[in-house]
């Protein structure tokens, strides 16, 4: 089950990835780490650079992006930015 989850994560990563570079963002990282902090993409377009959480669900799970991105995973996605541009 767990390499089923991953693989449905792997293939919605996949899938903003491919249509943030059809809309002109260049992916800088997939999957980026430190330490306990990871960003699922990090991509750069005329307006900046965009951290992206990716959260892939199958029917009947269905949430809004609010509920599935919490403040805590705002948090630590805002640290890791911070991480990053450092």
């Amino acid at each position: 089950m767990a390499d089923q989850r991953r693989q449905l994560g792997n293939d919605g990563e996949a899938l903003v990835a491919a249509w943030l570079s059809e809309r002109g963002h260049t992916v800088l990282a997939r999957n980026w780490r430190a330490s306990h902090l990871e960003i699922d993409l990090i991509t750069l377009d005329g307006e900046g650079i965009h951290f992206v959480e990716v959260k892939t669900r199958r029917p009947p799970m269905q949430a809004d992006p609010q509920e599935s991105v919490n403040i805590l995973k705002q948090r630590r996605i805002a640290k890791a930015a911070g991480v990053f541009l450092s």
